[in-house]
């Protein structure tokens, strides 16, 4: 596991006037999902988010899209647009939304039920219903991903280790 934040942030440099910082996190007290949050900017993997982690990167000052979405635990992703001044730090926590998992239970259940084959039943019927949840939405999928003010981040963050 990578330092702290509070490790790691005493080895960052000032954030240059054409640079943006940005720092995603997922807290620990969403204990009870196990995913890999992919995180992107502009549609460029900045890498993964998994649960107690964070990600920190500097990025040109200005409009981005800051999305988070999971590659092995449904469809759908989050998409956020994101205006960052120039020398500064902001902070987005990646959470779970509940919407989407709930969407798939049946398909979970019915997994479960030896009269139905595994795959052919319980797998797209999950799949069908997450599907349908995340349709059309700027922020759909198994996770969401919002702007936190510093002070809250801060004392969510600090414990955090750096995602690898």
């Amino acid at each position: 596991m990578g330092p702290t934040y509070t490790e790691h942030a005493l080895h960052l440099g000032a954030v240059l006037p054409e640079k943006a910082r940005v720092n995603v996190f997922w807290p620990v007290a969403d204990k009870k999902y196990a995913g890999k949050p992919r995180v992107t900017i502009d549609q460029s993997e900045i890498g993964f988010c998994k649960l107690g982690e964070f990600i920190t990167v500097d990025v040109p000052a200005g409009a981005h899209v800051l999305a988070v979405d999971d590659v092995d635990n449904g469809p759908g992703r989050c998409n956020v647009q994101v205006d960052i001044q120039g020398g500064s730090s902001s902070f987005y926590e990646v959470a779970r939304r509940m919407e989407h998992s709930q969407a798939g239970a049946l398909g979970d259940i019915l997994m479960w039920i030896p009269i139905f084959p595994f795959n052919l039943v319980g797998v797209p019927v999950a799949l069908a219903g997450m599907l349908a949840e995340s349709a059309g939405k700027e922020c759909g999928g198994p996770f969401s991903i919002t702007p936190v003010d510093e002070a809250t981040a801060l004392s969510k963050i600090s414990g955090l280790r750096l995602s690898k």
